[in-house]
């Protein structure tokens, strides 16, 4: 497949857990508001928790796709240099 589709694949499921950040700590922060303030934010805090996994999965994938193509165009930029210092 593409990178560049792949990786507008990866941006778009970041947005997504994002979002799950963001509604896991609204929803259980509510739902447990009547059993304290205390409660409701540890229920948020954990709530939380898998929005940050995939957020730091997804992050970490995008690093690794991105650096290959780094490493992929310095390689090319080094054939050429040793290409012109062998002439």
């Amino acid at each position: 497949m593409n990178r560049k589709i792949v990786l507008n694949i990866l941006d778009f499921l970041l947005g997504v857990s994002w979002a799950v950040v963001l509604l896991g700590a609204f929803l259980l922060f509510s739902t447990f508001w009547a059993f304290g303030i205390l409660t409701a934010v540890l229920a948020s805090f954990f709530g939380m928790i898998l929005g940050f996994i995939l957020v730091a999965l997804f992050e970490s994938l995008k690093a690794i796709l991105e650096n290959s193509d780094e490493i992929k165009q310095q390689t090319a930029l080094l054939e050429e240099i040793i290409k012109k210092l062998d002439k």
